[in-house]
């Protein structure tokens, strides 16, 4: 007894001891937060937050590191998105494996689109503390879809190969390495009651007294079981399992970029579209809108009246109207027009009206239709929403080397097969009704070729931020030469590339695109140039 009172006193000594000469504890640092594509990914649920119309793009918006608990977030995200189809635009340092493979087959049942981008948030963000979205939001957050330096790395291709369709567009990244496993091990202590009966142990009982973690062993690369399940997930995904060997050429601390060839080659990426195109602005305006357009939330739909009756038979057919050359939103097509007034035969304007999307092929089509028309000078009319970057390009070769001229407009024409003797052709350029021309993003490409650059007070004329990338990687940007010196060797002034990489570029119209050097000529209407009294005072754009 007198042991354990001395023990007992010199232990609270010794504690008086210490609380006497102890230090003040340093104040704790701040934590840093860290970039929302760097900390746990957060899965929303956003709209397209600009004027768009009656309905407007939504997508599921997946950000940051994949870990244990991402999977739940997209069930939650699932069950918020009820029978809608949404799709999901990723951009991720990459993560867990085992993580991915759950979201991915997740994506895979319900028959959903995986994108390589990231949203730029308008108002209130996920990561944003405290912020509360609107109430008439209804837990949708505001935000516009981009691509430029946004990256699917590690685990993260899986989850893009889970997608139905697959986009990883021009300045997007997809990289792969060795993965890496830790491998935990604990040394577990339990209690366990038993008795012998007949010379036989019979626990009657078992319970756990304690858990001690021991050395855990990190191994690198891919061990039989896991490339047993990648190359089951592969092939279920509907990706070349060849694609497991490009995990292989990098350490786990580096990354193998993906060229664009491969991954065509691989089925990883299934269009070249633009995420900033397919969850654009004017994506909702097409005749046959995608299912991810609704209405903007706290937006009530357009209520119509129930029918009583049968619906009344359809009108007979109509001669043939005045209309727009072209679908915005449908691959380019290519139609040669020409002005037939009496007023300028001989030499009457003709054009190529150039509309539609830049897709793959785009520029061996326009070389096919350049070979079968003889046109002294050429001239193309561009209204498109962009597309594939080096298409573009291609395509800007070809008519700096036929020597063309470039104009943005609408070209809208009445035709006439000839089963109507009243029928009187009528073709008229530039500004049509309602739809406003334009040439933006990667329709800026083939524009800047021309060496007649022609913008009117309408149009609208938008360039990308080229501000230079953290990376380069093989095999996605044109062949020979990116973005900066195609500028450079379409002769763009040093004015106008500064300001391409300085800031994001707002929409302009004639005069604005003039004084950056980005168009020679600003009339009030292209057909200024194109009608067929022009050519008898203005020649610039009359055939010989």
């Amino acid at each position: 007894m007198l042991t354990l009172v001395l023990a007992l006193a010199l232990a609270l000594e010794a504690a008086a001891a210490t609380k006497k000469t102890r230090k003040p504890a340093p104040a704790a640092r701040p934590a840093v937060e860290k970039p929302i594509y760097e900390a746990p990914m957060r899965v929303v649920i956003v709209q397209n937050g600009r004027a768009c119309g009656e309905t407007c793009p939504q997508w599921i918006a997946a950000e940051g590191e994949i870990t244990a608990a991402t999977p739940a977030l997209f069930e939650k995200v699932f069950r918020q998105m009820g029978k809608r189809k949404l799709p999901i635009l990723i951009r991720s340092p990459g993560g867990s494996i085992e993580a991915a493979f759950r979201i991915g087959r997740m994506i895979r049942k319900r028959g959903l689109d995986v994108y390589v981008g990231y949203t730029v948030y308008e108002g209130c963000t996920p990561d944003k503390k405290g912020c509360k979205l609107p109430e008439e939001q209804g837990g949708i957050y505001r935000g516009k879809a981009m691509e430029y330096y946004a990256w699917c790395n590690s685990a993260c291709h899986l989850v893009l190969a889970s997608g139905t369709k697959r986009l990883a567009g021009y300045g997007s990244y997809v990289g792969v390495h060795k993965p890496k496993t830790v491998w935990s091990r604990q040394i577990v202590t339990y209690r366990e009651r038993y008795r012998i009966v007949k010379g036989k142990k019979q626990v009657i009982d078992r319970k756990i007294v304690s858990r001690k973690p021991t050395k855990s062993k990190v191994t690198f690369g891919i061990d039989p079981r896991l490339r047993k399940s990648l190359l089951a997930y592969y092939k279920a995904m509907g990706v070349d399992p060849a694609i497991l060997a490009e995990n292989e050429k990098a350490e786990y601390k580096d990354l193998n970029f993906l060229s664009s060839a491969k991954l065509d080659a691989y089925r990883l990426r299934t269009s070249r579209e633009s995420v900033v195109v397919v969850l654009g602005d004017d994506i909702c305006k097409k005749a046959a809108a995608p299912a991810y357009c609704l209405p903007p939330a706290g937006k009530p739909k357009r209520q119509t009246a129930m029918a009583t009756q049968q619906p009344p038979a359809p009108p007979p057919a109509k001669p043939a109207v005045f209309g727009p050359v072209g679908d915005r939103y449908k691959d380019m097509t290519f139609t040669l027009l020409r002005n037939e007034d009496e007023a300028c035969r001989p030499r009457c304007p003709a054009w190529i009206a150039a509309r539609g999307r830049i897709t793959v092929g785009t520029a061996e089509r326009f070389r096919t239709f350049l070979r079968g028309h003889k046109l002294d000078p050429v001239v193309v009319v561009l209204d498109s929403p962009g597309g594939d970057g080096r298409e573009a390009m291609k395509l800007g070769r070809l008519l700096r080397k036929a020597g063309a001229s470039t104009l943005v407009g609408i070209s809208a024409a009445r035709p006439c097969d000839g089963s109507d003797p009243s029928c009187k052709p009528y073709i008229r350029p530039g500004y049509y009704n309602a739809e406003r021309p334009l040439c933006q993003f990667e329709c800026t490409l083939p524009f800047m070729a021309g060496k007649v650059r022609i913008v009117d007070g309408y149009s609208e004329l938008r360039f990308r931020n080229l501000e230079l990338r953290k990376i380069e990687v093989a095999g996605q940007l044109d062949e020979s030469t990116p973005m900066m010196n195609y500028f450079r060797e379409m002769d763009a002034p040093d004015t106008l590339l500064r300001d391409l990489v300085s800031s994001p570029q707002p929409a302009m119209s004639g005069s604005k695109a003039v004084a950056i050097g980005a168009a020679t000529l600003s009339p009030d209407y292209i057909s200024t140039y194109l009608r067929g009294a022009s050519c008898s005072s203005r020649t610039l754009l009359c055939q010989k």
